[in-house]
């Protein structure tokens, strides 16, 4: 960069790395001189301060990206790296319905307090976010990003619909031809046992994963027209280890008193009975018909029904020894290791075009494929996950005059995202069971569930949940500098198309409780379940919603060391609604369902907000008493979009969705498997609808920041900031047929529900907050001398009224009873990045002449490494049975008498049972007359264990020519191989309360590599 006027020297500042969101400051100073005389300055690459600018965020550089060690266990992902910031947590525990709803645990982040949905993730200044769940949709590969920024409070007006944004660029090509080509391997060959299989004296379960992949840049014409493409292919293959338990050949013939693999269920009289009394295996098999037991516990095979029977096909054989003789049913009897896949294809492509001096055209396209199995331990009870991407992008930059510039933007987003189980799409065993009037939907197709008492569930998992997104993208954004100001205003606009299922239920259900035989078992055979339940309806939903913004920007630089970032921002968004005038909701006030395509309700039901206007202030100070430190604040509005996963409330009602689900009369068996199911209609399928408040406003994060930031000799900085926000009409879920407390535990619940001609109502409303404070440390050094470092440390407190598809504890009192601690908050949080390049080898401090042979080996290498150092998140307890029964989606916790923590914590110790009891009970166990009422342990007040988990990775580069290298990589994830234990049981159940059964994090695994790149 040259600046020049006439009678001055003319001065230039070379060497300066510009990141992406960044506004650097570079000052020139033109001395009296002749026009000839030139003073040239290296700016040495990125500058550390920030001078102009009062947000807070973090550049994550394409140096960080591309040498510390990420795990490829899903795929080499930006997620994992943005982690690396203040504020920024792992979803781990919390809850997340896009890991849920994906199959994956790395597509989004908790950034300060927000929920994992209010967070742009932006490609190219496209709009990626998945609709529904609030994911990344797109995890573009790491060798295909330049470079990210995490925005995560008072940033610019430009930005909108979200409280905090990831801003990815996509490399470009240039005018020389560059490039890789990479292999990562994992392998079990080289991994460590997982603590608990290898407590258990189990085998590591085999496992081969492969990560590969290339990229090509270069100039298709010099200074002209350039290009950039990417691949990226994974191909993992994981034996998961399962457990069953099942029921023996011999008594799927009958004889349920075979105890051939250890589940005999014994006569009363037997010689088992007499010798273990009070066993739970022992009962009287009673016909059903004639009111008497089965001779020997033996039913005849002429009574077996033949439906009952097709579930044998779905029923392996027993394999596991188990104890023949115990009083009480085995474990499991069955053990798998089902192969899950996960094979995914990611291509990139980039064209820049140099129209003239004054115009810039690029355009982008990233699509990612993942057709992910994850298998279950029985046959077809697993999951499946097609899920596929893409993005493209056009940008245009025309230069009016050297200070007015113009920016347009085009983007087309679409992601389709699906769990369903692994028979879809495949053959309809439930008509091939001979089943009528279940769901036609192929994606509904599996083997029919039977949940039989005391054994595990056959068949496949029963809903089919999925969407659609596709949006089309336009902004515009007009940047002049006039004088002192640098105004920026701009337009945005999103059209929406958004198509889902939510089909519960979609696979047919049966229980089987002994109900009638006094065994599950004996009730299966017979074909006489106590309950069965099919999906009515058509769930599918054709939403179109337009988004539009328009903001006004201005970077007012008052004083040469103060500037004024004043910014304002409109946003709209009308109400998604369906093409189909399918949408419904429940109106309180006269207690009745009421139908858009009845004209009771507008169709999209929620009433527009029309008043959301967000205003920005900040400054940015570098005080001249101060050198090298800058003084920053901002406060400022910011809206968030609601998780569309919400809007499945709008149809599963009586005239469009529903379940129907039949129950048994509790004496005399009246249901068959032979005449399942009759002809039902939506209007009668369901008494418990969704529905979403026609109320609800739009969700609003009110934020705040300041921090000092100063540098220290040249390549190193330090900045200590505060942080926080206030998040409010934050959408919530509850029951709003919730019945009223019982303490006496007496009254019947239709006695105490608002509208007791409904079994419930669950309502969507934004009636949440949140509240978030932070201390925020980081610490950075530039790369120079070998090292690169980043440093965040992060001091919290959030609290809330719970997070997206979180459930009411209790449906009343939310500020007494949901108020906790937020789910994805940390109380404190260390992340320690670091890439060091040894001082070993020709030009370095040891060695410096070496050269030869003796280089290739000694030379090059380098240490790099992720340590990360967090306290525990938070979680709820719960109690084993329907203890306020208040109604459906409420949750029962214990009453805290004690410190919950014991003096010496173990695994099977972790939390001190003696501390909890049922409300109103003097002990852990349930009483009879115990007070029906929630408990006072409240919500997310328990702490599970942190992490310390260090990440680390060995490279070595070797020159092969002057424009090829290679380089080798060999990453140690989990090195000290320390377990991440995950929750502590929470159920207050003898035994199981406050024991730790898996973890959060892998074992040690080791990952190599091989890169070529030119």
């Amino acid at each position: 960069m040259t600046v020049s006027k006439a009678g001055f020297q003319s001065s230039s500042v070379s060497d300066i790395d510009l990141l992406v969101g960044q506004r650097a400051e570079e000052d020139f100073v033109l001395r009296v001189g002749a026009v000839s005389t030139k003073v040239t300055v290296s700016a040495g690459g990125t500058p550390l301060l920030e001078t102009q600018t009062s947000s807070a965020g973090q550049v994550i550089s394409d140096r960080k990206i591309m040498e510390l060690p990420t795990p490829i266990t899903n795929g080499r992902s930006f997620i994992e790296l943005t982690t690396l910031s203040p504020a920024v947590t792992p979803i781990l525990n919390g809850t997340s319905p896009a890991t849920s709803w994906t199959g994956t645990s790395d597509v989004s982040v908790g950034i300060a307090g927000l929920r994992e949905s209010d967070v742009s993730y932006l490609i190219n200044g496209i709009e990626t976010r998945n609709a529904r769940f609030g994911a990344a949709n797109q995890q573009p590969s790491l060798d295909t990003i330049q470079e990210f920024k995490m925005q995560t409070d008072g940033f610019s007006a430009e930005y909108g619909r979200s409280a905090a944004v990831v801003n990815m660029t996509i490399k470009s090509g240039t005018n020389a031809f560059h490039g890789d080509a990479y292999e990562f391997n994992q392998n079990s060959v080289f991994n460590s046992n997982a603590f608990f299989t290898n407590e258990a004296g189990l085998p590591i379960p085999q496992y081969t994963l492969n990560d590969f992949g290339a990229t090509f840049g270069g100039p298709i014409r010099k200074n002209k027209t350039f290009f950039f493409f990417g691949y990226e292919g994974e191909r993992l293959h994981q034996a998961t280890f399962g457990e069953a338990l099942l029921p023996s050949a011999g008594q799927w013939n009958g004889d349920l008193a075979d105890n051939s693999t250890g589940t005999g269920i014994f006569p009363t009289s037997s010689a088992f009975c007499q010798a273990n009394p009070g066993s739970t295996r022992c009962v009287n098999v009673i016909n059903p018909f004639t009111g008497q037991p089965f001779p020997g516990n033996v039913i005849p095979t002429s009574m077996l029904d033949p439906r009952a029977q097709k579930w044998h096909t779905f029923s392996p054989t027993p394999n596991a020894a188990s104890a023949v003789n115990s009083p009480v049913l085995p474990l499991f009897n069955y053990t798998a290791t089902p192969l899950g896949i996960l094979d995914y294809n990611k291509g990139t492509a980039r064209i820049d075009q140099t129209l003239s001096s004054k115009d810039h055209l690029y355009g982008s396209y990233v699509i990612e494929d993942v057709p992910h199995i994850a298998p279950g331990v029985m046959p077809l009870s697993g999951q499946t996950f097609p899920l596929r991407d893409q993005v493209a992008s056009l940008t245009e930059d025309h230069i009016f005059s050297p200070t007015i510039v113009n920016e347009f933007r085009f983007g087309y987003n679409r992601g389709k995202t699906f769990l369903v189980g692994q028979g879809a799409n495949t053959a309809n065993y439930a008509a091939q069971f001979g089943y009528t009037n279940t769901s036609p939907n192929p994606f509904d197709f599996g083997v029919p569930q039977a949940g039989i008492s005391g054994f595990t569930t056959i068949g496949s998992f029963s809903e089919s949940i999925g969407a659609i997104d596709q949006d089309f993208q336009f902004s515009d954004n007009l940047d002049i500098m006039h004088g002192n100001h640098d105004l920026k205003a701009g337009l945005d606009v999103m059209r929406e198309r958004f198509f889902q299922i939510t089909d519960f239920a979609g696979i047919p259900f049966f229980s089987f409780t002994g109900q009638f035989t006094g065994s599950g078992l004996g009730d299966m055979l017979l074909g006489i379940p106590f309950s069965a339940t099919t999906s009515v309806g058509n769930s599918a939903q054709d939403l179109r919603s337009t988004y539009s913004a328009a903001y006004f920007e201005d970077d007012w630089r008052v004083k040469p060391h103060l500037t004024l970032n004043l910014g304002i921002r409109y946003e709209y968004a009308n109400p998604p609604w369906d093409v189909f005038n399918h949408t419904e909701w429940f109106n309180p006030a006269v207690g009745q369902i009421q139908y858009s395509a009845l004209k009771q309700v507008r169709n999209g039901v929620i009433n527009p907000d029309w008043d959301n206007i967000a205003p920005r202030l900040g400054f940015a100070w570098s005080p001249s008493f101060l050198k090298n430190t800058v003084i920053r604040a901002a406060g400022g509005m910011f809206y968030a979009t609601d998780n569309w996963n919400e809007l499945q409330f709008m149809v599963i009602a009586p005239l469009y969705y529903g379940s129907q689900t039949l129950t048994s009369n509790p004496v005399t068996p009246s249901l068959s498997l032979q005449n399942l199911f009759p002809v039902a209609t939506p209007g009668t399928s369901s008494s418990f609808p969704f529905s979403l408040d026609k109320y609800n406003q739009t969700p609003v994060v009110d934020q705040w920041n300041f921090d000092v930031q100063h540098t220290l000799a040249r390549n190193w900085m330090i900045d200590v900031g505060y942080m926080g926000n206030r998040g409010n009409e934050l959408p919530q879920r509850m029951n709003l047929d919730a019945g009223a407390f019982d303490p006496t535990g007496t009254i019947p619940l239709a006695a105490r529900e608002p509208f007791p001609q409904l079994g419930g109502i669950l309502w969507g409303y934004n009636g949440g907050w949140s509240s978030y404070n932070a201390l925020t440390t980081r610490v950075e050094k530039r790369f120079s001398s070998g090292l690169d470092l980043l440093g965040s440390y992060t001091y919290s407190r959030c609290t809330d009224l719970g997070n997206t598809d979180d459930f009411s504890m209790a449906s009343r009192d939310f500020n007494v009873y949901d108020r906790g601690n937020c789910d994805y908050n940390v109380p404190q949080r260390l992340v320690i990045s670091y890439i060091y390049g040894l001082p070993v080898g020709r030009g370095k401090h040891f060695l410096p002449n070496i050269s030869g042979v003796a280089e290739k080996f000694l030379g090059g290498w380098e240490v790099s490494g992720v340590s990360t150092f967090q306290a525990g998140q938070f979680m709820n307890l719960g109690l084993p049975l329907n203890w306020m029964n208040i109604g459906s989606f409420s949750s029962n916790v214990p009453d805290k008498i004690g410190p919950a923590y014991p003096a010496n914590q173990t695994l099977n110790n972790w939390l001190n049972i003696n501390s909890f009891t049922f409300p109103g009970c003097p002990s852990y166990l349930p009483c009879t007359n115990g007070n029906h009422v929630e408990g006072n342990s409240g919500r997310n007040q328990i702490e599970a264990p942190g992490l310390n988990l260090w990440d680390i990775g060995l490279l070595k580069e070797t020159q092969l020519t002057e424009r090829f290298h290679l380089e080798f990589r060999a990453e140690f994830l989990n090195a000290f191989n320390t377990p991440q234990f995950g929750r502590p049981d929470g159920t207050l159940i003898p035994g199981e309360f406050g024991r730790i059964g898996y973890t959060n994090i892998n074992p040690r695994l080791l990952q190599f590599a091989l890169k070529l790149m030119f």
